[in-house]
C-alpha cells in the first residue's frame, strides 16, 4: 500500500512539473510574439492612434514656449541623423498647457505642423529602451551636446526615450537649419497682428532699429540693471541705432531702463520703445521685421533666443556671456 502512495505521489509531482513547463513556455511565447510583432510590424491603428516603428522620444516639458520650438528644432536635428521620428511625449499633469503651446506654435509657423508629432496622436512601440543621454556625469543637464550616431544609430529597438528634457545645443540642428527654415514662414494672423503693433509704433523701418530682451519674473536668471543700461547705450553708439525696442517680461523695469537711457544727452533724440505685447509669435515678426542688432541681457532665456535669431540681422547678437555657472543644468551651454 506505501508502495503505491509513493508511485502515486512521484506521478502527481511530474505531472505538475510538466503542467509548470508548458505554462512557462506559453506565456514566454505570448511575450516573444508580442515584441516580435512590435519589431516586425508595420505602422499600424491602436485604440485610435497610430502605432509607430523606429522613433524616439525626450522626457516631458512642461515650460514655456521658446523651450517647446527648441525642443522641435533638435527633435528634427536628431530625426535626420538617426533616421527616426520624433515624437514629443506629454505629461499628463501639463497635457492641456503643452497643447496650447503647440498649437500657438502651429499658428505662428503653420508648415511646422508636420513636425509636432505628440503622444496624444500617436502610440510608442513597447519594445523600446530608455537612455540617459547629454548628461554631466550622470546628472541630467539642459544644454550637453553628444554625437547622437554614437549610440542611437542602428539600434534594433522600435523607440528610444532619451532621458534629457531641454537638449538645447545647436550643434545638433546647425547642418539642417537651411531645412528647418522652409518651415518657418510665419501665419497669416501673425504678420497681419505684428505689421499692427509696428505701424501703431510708427517706427521707420528704414532707420537702424536695434533690440533687446528682458527677463526677470520667471528665470532663475534675471537682467541685470547696470548691464542692460549699458548695453542699451552700446546699441545706440556702437549700432548707431535711432530706435531701441525692448521686449521683456517686466515692464517696470523696462520702462525705468528706457528713461535713464535717454538722460544721456547723446541718445535724447532716440526713441525707445517698450513692447507690451504678450503673444510670442508676434514678438517673433516683429523682430523678424525691424531688429538690425540684437541684445539678449539673459542668454538661458530661449524666447530672447529666438527672438535674436528670428532677427532680421542675426549675424549681429550680443549677450551677457555670464551664463549661471553655479547652476549644474546649465553645464555645456552652447546655443
Amino acid at each position: 500500500m506505501l508502495k503505491y502512495s509513493s508511485l502515486a505521489i512521484l506521478f502527481a509531482i511530474i505531472m505538475l512539473m510538466i503542467c509548470l513547463i508548458v505554462a512557462y513556455n506559453v506565456i514566454n511565447h505570448e511575450v516573444d510574439s508580442r515584441y516580435q510583432y512590435a519589431k516586425t510590424s508595420t505602422n499600424r491603428s491602436v485604440r485610435n492612434k497610430i502605432l509607430l516603428r523606429n522613433t524616439f522620444s525626450f522626457e516631458s516639458c512642461c515650460s514655456q514656449l521658446g523651450n517647446q520650438l527648441y525642443r522641435i528644432f533638435t527633435g528634427y536635428g536628431i530625426e535626420r541623423t538617426i533616421h527616426r521620428t520624433h515624437i514629443i511625449r506629454i505629461d499628463k499633469s501639463c497635457r492641456s498647457t503643452n497643447e496650447k503651446q503647440f498649437e500657438q506654435l502651429r499658428a505662428t509657423f503653420p508648415k511646422l505642423s508636420k513636425f509636432i508629432n505628440t503622444d496624444t496622436n500617436f502610440e510608442i512601440s513597447r519594445y523600446s529602451e530608455s537612455i540617459m543621454f547629454a548628461n554631466y556625469h550622470g546628472v541630467i543637464a539642459c544644454c550637453n551636446y553628444e554625437d547622437p550616431t554614437w549610440r542611437l544609430l542602428n539600434r534594433p529597438e522600435d523607440h528610444l526615450h532619451l532621458n534629457v528634457t531641454h537638449v538645447q545645443n545647436s550643434l545638433y540642428f546647425e547642418r539642417y537649419l537651411s531645412e528647418i527654415m522652409k518651415f518657418l514662414d510665419f501665419g497669416d494672423e501673425v504678420i497681419e497682428k505684428g505689421d499692427k503693433i509696428i505701424d501703431k509704433w510708427g517706427i521707420n523701418k528704414n532707420d537702424p532699429i536695434a533690440c533687446m530682451h528682458i527677463r526677470r519674473t520667471d528665470h532663475p536668471g534675471k537682467a541685470d540693471f547696470d548691464f542692460s543700461v549699458s548695453g542699451l547705450k552700446f546699441l545706440l553708439e556702437e549700432e548707431k541705432a535711432r530706435s531701441i525696442i525692448i521686449f521683456g517680461d517686466d515692464r517696470q523695469f523696462m520702462r525705468k531702463l528706457s528713461k535713464i537711457a535717454t538722460y544721456d544727452a547723446r541718445f535724447k533724440n532716440a526713441k525707445i520703445v517698450v513692447n507690451d505685447n504678450d503673444s510670442q509669435g508676434e514678438d517673433w515678426y516683429i523682430s523678424s521685421k525691424l531688429c538690425s542688432s540684437f541684445l539678449m541681457t539673459v542668454p538661458e532665456s530661449t524666447f530672447g533666443w529666438f527672438l535674436a535669431f528670428f532677427s532680421k540681422r542675426n549675424d549681429h547678437v550680443y549677450y551677457d556671456h555670464d551664463i549661471l555657472p553655479y547652476l549644474i543644468r546649465f553645464t555645456g551651454f552652447h546655443r
